[in-house]
């Protein structure tokens, strides 16, 4: 893990606090703000017995189950969705990654989101970044939930569950790449009508798609698949909340190839 100080000055590192709601000068009840001591901003209204935990007490929970299982990792980046009442934080694990061919390497990543508006429980996601060309993607549902209620408790079940959480997600990842690489196209047409046929990506961006897609030299569809990876990562313009949907909207859409 970095050093706190350097994690402290990152804009997704506030502290909160919680006042009362007021209209027309009378205290409405069961109801309280939370609100980013850094800005003094209200990022969320919730319940009166909502108890939110800051981006830091998570971190540090999750940290020891990482050293438990001597797993390192970096902090990458922080991103503030819907002015800072939902959160997302990217993390790095330098020592897990995967070939899966000649010079191509997936590297694990992790995306702890958070949010202070009591619409969703704080959930780890694991992905992969795609070293070769800096695309993101995302296999796989699974998610791990974290309970305000157990963050001062790492038990064995927990640090256990874990690692195999992450091994799961590793061999899902290897199984899933498989079945890509081993998917060909039919011709390269095929490729340009499943990119037209690509409604759940703004038609705006379908130029960019295609763009991407005269540059490969396999059909399959593995290539195809990071043609849309490399757009969603690198050309759409839309906050990580979107892009982590859209990477999931992705493997859905994979299936489709297939028939």
């Amino acid at each position: 893990m970095r050093q706190p100080l350097l994690l402290s000055k990152h804009n997704v590192f506030f502290d909160i606090y919680e006042k009362p709601i007021f209209v027309d000068k009378k205290e409405v009840p069961h109801r309280k703000a939370i609100i980013n001591s850094d800005t003094n901003e209200v990022i969320g209204i919730v319940g009166k017995y909502y108890v939110p935990a800051t981006n830091g007490t998570i971190l540090a929970h999750i940290d020891r189950i990482l050293s438990e299982n001597e797993i390192p990792w970096e902090f990458e980046n922080g991103h503030l969705i819907r002015g800072g009442s939902k959160t997302i934080i990217e993390m790095v694990f330098p020592t897990l990654s995967i070939t899966v061919g000649k010079d191509d390497e997936l590297q694990l990543r992790g995306y702890l989101i958070n949010s202070f508006d009591g619409f969703s429980s704080a959930t780890l996601k694991l992905g992969f970044l795609r070293l070769i060309c800096k695309n993101g993607m995302m296999v796989g549902t699974q998610e791990i939930f974290i309970a305000s209620r157990h963050m001062t408790d790492v038990t064995e079940k927990l640090i256990v569950h874990f690692q195999a959480y992450i091994e799961d997600k590793i061999n899902e990842v290897r199984g899933f790449t498989n079945k890509l690489k081993n998917l060909k196209l039919q011709n390269k047409k095929q490729g340009f009508k499943i990119i037209e046929a690509s409604t759940w990506i703004p038609k705006k961006y379908h130029e960019a798609l295609i763009d991407e897609y005269e540059k490969i030299k396999i059909f399959n569809a593995w290539s195809l698949y990071n043609v849309f990876t490399y757009v969603i990562t690198h050309i759409m313009k839309v906050n990580m909340e979107r892009k982590l949907f859209l990477y999931k909207e992705l493997n859905t859409e994979v299936k489709k190839w297939r028939s």
